[in-house]
């Protein structure tokens, strides 16, 4: 024996790795999808990313711009910025039948908003299993 440590047979770290997956849920993925100069966006990431510290919670966080009339209608894009948790928009309102917008929404902010993703971050995170 030489008193170095025995080496890993094949596939030994990716199985334990497959396995901590399975034990630790995938983040919820948060997207904010928004159009250029949009004055409430960077308000939103700031007020997401204060939830998230708040409620203890790790997020996959992406940032999608929507560039012009015709991304806005393949995306279903109701205005600017819309925050969806995992795939859900946070406005009740804004499901698949919502109007599509290319541009921004005045209503969005304040605590209406962050009642709204807040809810939206707790319900995914409990469907997860990471519930703080």
């Amino acid at each position: 024996m030489t008193g170095r440590p025995a080496p890993e047979r094949a596939g030994e770290r990716g199985d334990a790795a497959a396995r901590e997956a399975v034990r630790r849920p995938e983040a919820p993925v948060v997207e904010v999808l928004y159009v250029a100069g949009c004055p409430a966006y960077s308000g939103t990431l700031e007020l997401i990313e204060r939830l998230r510290a708040e409620l203890g919670v790790a997020i996959d966080l992406r940032t999608r711009l929507i560039a012009d009339a015709a991304e806005a209608e393949l995306a279903r894009f109701p205005g600017s910025p819309t925050v969806r948790v995992n795939g859900q928009d946070v406005e009740p309102a804004r499901g698949a039948a919502a109007t599509v917008t290319f541009g921004c929404r005045l209503d969005h902010g304040g605590r209406r908003a962050a009642r709204r993703i807040r809810r939206g971050l707790q319900l995914a995170t409990a469907a997860s299993g990471d519930e703080p």
